[in-house]
């Protein structure tokens, strides 16, 4: 019976440590919807206390040879994706720095045009 309790200790303990740090499903953060004539995406960070998570959500996109750029606080190298429905990223921050603010941006650009938008911010 003890082997029985441990093992499913263990299970439940691996389970949440797997999906702590998953984007959007992370401690602090959120998702903000932006939206103008051509584009519409939700713009989302969570965090695990130790690294920033940022990604996006296409809702709808327009116009050819279209981008999406996906940048984080103190992150140099940005991520550019083709544009496509559903979840793109994610990018993920350096070791978080207590005091900071960490924040993702979202860029959408095509031949109809550009939005940009920010996820909300996390901090430690």
């Amino acid at each position: 019976m003890r082997l029985r309790t441990f093992a499913l200790a263990a299970a439940m303990t691996a389970a949440v440590l797997a999906t702590s740090a998953t984007p959007a499903n992370a401690g602090g953060g959120g998702c903000l919807r932006h939206t103008n004539d051509w584009f519409q995406f939700d713009a989302c960070q969570g965090d695990n206390g130790l690294n920033v998570y940022g990604d996006v959500y296409i809702k709808r996109f327009t116009g050819s040879n279209c981008k999406v750029t996906l940048r984080i606080t103190d992150n140099p190298d940005p991520i550019v994706l083709n544009c496509r429905l559903g979840h793109l990223g994610p990018v993920v921050s350096p070791r978080m720095v207590k005091g900071k603010r960490y924040v993702t941006s979202v860029t959408v650009q095509s031949s109809a045009g550009r939005l940009y938008g920010l996820a909300p911010y996390s901090n430690i």
